[in-house]
């Protein structure tokens, strides 16, 4: 069934690349050339934070287990495409890739409801792992007085993952000693369709601003390595639902010709709620079992400081 649903998912993002590809040269060649068209490519800083937990197969305590990854720093990469046809039609493409250089994990057991009767806390660096996204969109641009004044709602696909580690591991609760050989992996996933509008003001000719804002319907998925649990036959994987929203703005400023400069700002929040752990175990005496729990939140929040060169044509 997952299988499934990740297929399908696929097949929508790739039925709107399509549609996208083809409005582009049906209004091209029906319209006209094309009337604006952009790339731009540049650095972003990046601030990111990743929490889950999940409650006792039992129900008691309602929270077992919670991870959290904080202050992971991201170098990246990031690209951005758009063009405009005469028709009005706005096609827009973004991705970027970043590899994580600092931060620092936390992992809390208790045995009480409510997060009371701790009886494990570990710390590890995390300051190793890489991210990468994907976002495809199509809409309409709309044009207020004299082009100075662009709406363009729009509707899309985007792909989000995060490939976070776990090493150089500290017990702290309840003795303080070092993880010796502490290697493990947790990998997210967040895929789905959105919807959002896009609004830029032309101060000038060589000067805009923009504000972005999107709300997204997600898939989410995880997938666990804990590498020092023997216990553990395989790998943990999470499935759930959620929602994102997130706000972007910049200022675009043209220096030489068809060149010129991008600074962005942006700003997501993501989560899934009431999802599936699942997990199979070994059992003393009894073998392999299968346990399925409450996985009660995933969140994810990032910052981004984006600074892009941009060509138009």
């Amino acid at each position: 069934m997952l299988k499934r649903k990740f297929e399908s998912f696929r097949f929508s993002f790739q039925v709107i690349a399509t549609l996208c590809i083809v409005a582009c040269f049906q209004f091209s060649f029906s319209h006209g050339v094309v009337k604006d068209e952009s790339f731009s490519l540049g650095y972003t800083h990046r601030w990111d934070a990743v929490n889950w937990n999940f409650g006792d197969p039992n129900d008691v305590p309602n929270i077992l287990s919670e991870l959290k990854w904080e202050d992971l720093c991201i170098n990246q990469v990031t690209a951005k495409a758009s063009f405009t046809t005469c028709g009005g039609m706005y096609i827009k493409a973004w991705g970027d890739y970043g590899q994580i250089y600092s931060g620092r994990n936390r992992d809390s057991d208790y045995l009480e409801n409510n997060r009371q009767g701790e009886f494990s806390r570990s710390i590890a660096n995390a300051g190793k792992g890489e991210v990468f996204d994907l976002s495809l969109a199509l809409g309409y641009r709309a044009t207020f007085f004299g082009e100075k004044l662009k709406i363009i709602p729009m509707f899309g696909a985007s792909w989000n993952e995060q490939h976070l580690r776990m090493y150089d591991g500290m017990q702290v609760v309840p003795l303080e000693r070092e993880i010796n050989g502490l290697h493990s992996s947790y990998k997210t996933r967040w895929y789905g369709p959105w919807v959002g509008v896009d609004i830029s003001f032309a101060f000038c000719d060589s000067m805009s601003f923009y504000i972005g804002v999107e709300h997204h319907w997600v898939e989410y998925r995880g997938r666990g390595h804990w590498n020092l649990r023997t216990d553990f036959l395989t790998d943990f994987k999470h499935f759930s639902n959620g929602d994102s929203n997130s706000i972007k703005s910049g200022i675009s400023y043209s220096f030489f010709g068809n060149w010129g400069v991008e600074l962005i700002i942006g700003y997501e929040e993501w989560q899934a709620c009431n999802g599936t752990h699942r997990l199979t175990v070994e059992v003393p005496g009894v073998g392999p079992e299968g346990v399925v729990a409450l996985l009660n939140q995933v969140s994810w929040h990032s910052f981004a400081l984006t600074s892009m060169l941009k060509y138009s044509f």
